[in-house]
C-alpha cells in the first residue's frame, strides 16, 4: 500500500511487500520544531521515515535509534561532503528506541584520552558523541534557512572538562568500562548522569 502510494507521486521505489525500510542516506532532523532548536543526522529508510543516528539531548525527548516521521518541505540546509542537503522538521515520534541516553562528564588532559575512550566505546560494539566538540550554536538564519559563512574563529584551546553522550540497552552497564578507561591514563575522570534513565 505504501509503495504505491509513493509510486504514484513518482517516487521510485524497489518492489516488495511489507514495511519499507531502506538507505536514503543521512539527513538533518529538526526535533520538537514547534519549540525545539535541535538538529540531528537521522537516515532516512522512506521519502517520510528517519531513523536517528545521532545521540539527541536529553531534553529533547528522544533518543538514538528513534523512528520519527518528518515533513517533505526543507526548512533550512546543512552542509554534507562539500554539499547543501535539506533539514526536514520532525513531525511526530513513531517508534521509540529502546535506548536511554547517558550524559558523560570526562576529564581528558589531551585528546588522546578521547581517542582511547572513543576506541574501547567502539571495541564494545557501542558508539560514543564527543558533545564538547559536536555540539555548535548557530543563529537562526543559519538553522532555518541557507548556510552562510560566519566570521572566522582561531582553533580554540584543548577543552580538559568535556561532555558528551552513550547510547545504551536498558541492561548494559559502562562502569566497568569508564572504570578501566579512567585507570589506564593520568588525570582521566568519568561521571554519569541518567544512568537510570527511562523514557
Amino acid at each position: 500500500m505504501a509503495r504505491h502510494a509513493w509510486a504514484s507521486y513518482g517516487v521510485a521505489l524497489p518492489a516488495g511487500e511489507g514495511p519499507i525500510e531502506l538507505d536514503f542516506g543521512l539527513v538533518p532532523i529538526r526535533l520538537n520544531p514547534a519549540g525545539g532548536t535541535e538538529v540531528v543526522w537521522g537516515r532516512r529508510i522512506d521519502p517520510a521515515r528517519a531513523r536517528l543516528a545521532c545521540i539527541p539531548l536529553p531534553e529533547s525527548s528522544h533518543r538514538f535509534s528513534d523512528l520519527v516521521l518528518h515533513d517533505g518541505a526543507a526548512r533550512g540546509h546543512r552542509m554534507r561532503n562539500g554539499r547543501q542537503v535539506p533539514v526536514f522538521d520532525a513531525l511526530m515520534l513513531l517508534q521509540a528506541s529502546s535506548f536511554r541516553t547517558v550524559v558523560l562528564r570526562l576529564r581528558c588532559p589531551a585528546p588522546a584520552d578521547v581517542a582511547d575512550l572513543e576506541q574501547r566505546i567502539a571495541a564494545a560494539g557501542r558508539v560514543i558523541e564527543d558533545w564538547t566538540q559536536s555540539i555548535e550554536v548557530l543563529c537562526r538564519q543559519w538553522s532555518e534557512g541557507v548556510p552562510h559563512q560566519h566570521v572566522e574563529r582561531p582553533e580554540p584551546a584543548w577543552a580538559v572538562q568535556r561532555w558528551g553522550a552513550l547510547p545504551l540497552l536498558p541492561d548494559a552497564d559502562p562502569t566497568d568500562l569508564l572504570r578501566a578507561w579512567t585507570q589506564a591514563g593520568a588525570g582521566r575522570e568519568a561521571g554519569m548522569d541518567g544512568a537510570n534513565q527511562s523514557r
